[in-house]
């Protein structure tokens, strides 16, 4: 589960969840000012002193960027798997 801590009015929130968004990523928003107060971010991550604050699968990601290198990571190695699964298949059929 996908968890990001936000507020109206702020651009980078904004574009973390478009980013969630654009990669299929389901979230749940706990939104500064409706139903979550500054207090409950910081009962769960004491040294917040921004948003967005994003966690993913119970792990702390971090803001907007941290967000993004994370999943271009994710995409890397991703991409890396499949194409050396890709790779190993032609020499499989070249041993037949």
């Amino acid at each position: 589960m996908t968890i990001i801590w936000s507020k109206e009015n702020c651009i980078f929130c904004d574009m973390a969840k478009d980013l969630l968004e654009h990669n299929n990523i389901s979230y749940e928003e706990r939104k500064i000012g409706h139903g979550y107060s500054k207090d409950d971010l910081l009962a769960v991550l004491p040294d917040a002193k921004t948003v967005p604050q994003i966690f993913i699968d119970d792990k702390y990601i971090g803001g907007f960027t941290e967000l993004s290198a994370h999943l271009a990571e994710i995409t890397t190695m991703s991409t890396w798997i499949y194409h050396e699964t890709y790779r190993k298949i032609p020499s499989v059929f070249n041993s037949l």
